[in-house]
């Protein structure tokens, strides 16, 4: 019954009820930070020129939060993602992007196209960090460890 109702409440949380406030349109910026190593930017500057931070804030416009995030991409020297609860930036890693990049060329048995094959783990890692910031800037008690809810999260959000 827990695991349902977690994610049950997180979801009424992330949509909001009938009779709030309408939803912000601007909950999400987004960065872009150039990098300086030469094998991340070609990927760099794709992500960018077909605004894959702006997709995702797109997607995640119908949260109320109570105050603007940030989406942000970067080299961060690891493949990695994160959301810092005193900035409200949630940032992703070039170097992460680059390794489901990598693992797309493995995709082919599972009949997906390498941008689908991109897509989806950029798609539930964008879903989980989201989660770890609706839990801080809400205050959204959880049970359990925090990353096993922000990924419950992520995958019932996937779903829908």
């Amino acid at each position: 019954m827990v695991m349902i109702a977690v994610p049950a409440m997180l979801l009424a949380a992330l949509l909001g009820s009938g009779n709030a406030a309408p939803a912000r349109t601007h909950a999400f910026r987004v960065a872009y930070v150039d990098t300086t190593k030469p094998d991340l930017a070609p990927l760099a500057a794709k992500m960018k020129e077909r605004k894959i931070l702006e997709a995702a804030a797109e997607m995640l416009s119908a949260l109320r939060l109570p105050r603007t995030l940030t989406l942000k991409a970067e080299s961060c020297g690891e493949a990695n993602a994160w959301y810092d609860p005193p900035t409200g930036v949630i940032t992703f890693c070039y170097e992460l992007v680059r390794d489901f990049v990598k693992s797309a060329s493995k995709s082919g048995k599972f009949n997906l196209t390498p941008e689908q094959a991109v897509i989806g783990p950029f798609l539930f890692i964008v879903l989980h960090e989201t989660a770890h910031a609706v839990f801080a800037e809400l205050a959204v008690p959880v049970l359990g460890r925090e990353e096993d809810a922000a990924d419950q999260v992520a995958a019932y959000a996937a779903t829908q």
